[in-house]
């Protein structure tokens, strides 16, 4: 989940260049949700 992170802040800071920061966390932070909760399903 480490590198997962770290890629999201990057991802995070090169569009907060571009004023999209919310838009992008937002998104990511679904994205992250629904990965756990197929995570829980699947364990």
């Amino acid at each position: 989940m480490q590198v997962q992170d770290g890629s999201s802040t990057q991802i995070i800071k090169r569009l907060n260049e571009k004023g999209y920061e919310f838009e992008a966390y937002n998104r990511i932070k679904k994205r992250m949700n629904k990965l756990n909760e197929w995570n829980k399903k699947l364990i």
